[in-house]
């Protein structure tokens, strides 16, 4: 099971995001990040990662990429869905966050559909405990 995990990630993370705008902003996206650090694994072996060679620091506020390795696949536009890279802003003051740009990947690692939300993502404050306040919380500390 962790050889395969171990190629997923490699597959998941080799190429993942190549060069896109969100809110405007150019972005790019390593072909093969050498920063990701493993952030958490969750009850249900999602496994957290987050890039700190990409990390962006403006005062109190953080960017930063995400990935997560879920532990089982799931339906998504009639694919299954192994993984998912996001780009999320973060208050380190307040900890709460905003999810600029997610894409969900396959056992491949293709792309199978991007959302580019801009300022209209997702945003609050994570779950205590959870892997959402893991990834706030090793990003702000940087």
């Amino acid at each position: 099971m962790t050889t395969n995990l171990a190629k997923l990630y490699h597959r998941s993370l080799s190429g993942v995001l190549t060069l896109f705008s969100v809110s405007g902003t150019l972005l790019t996206f390593p072909a093969m990040a050498s920063g990701w650090v493993r952030v958490k694994t969750d009850a249900q072996n999602n496994i957290y990662y987050v890039d700190i060679s990409a990390i962006e620091e403006n005062g109190r506020f953080r960017s930063f990429w995400s990935h997560v390795i879920h532990g089982e696949p799931y339906r998504e536009a009639g694919k299954l869905v192994y993984s998912r890279t996001f780009y999320i802003s973060v208050d380190c003051q307040t900890q709460s966050y905003q999810v600029r740009f997610e894409r969900s990947l396959d056992a491949n690692g293709q792309a199978i559909q991007d959302y580019d939300y801009g300022d209209e993502g997702e945003s609050g404050t994570p779950v205590p405990n959870s892997p959402e306040e893991a990834s706030i919380k090793f990003v702000c500390s940087k």
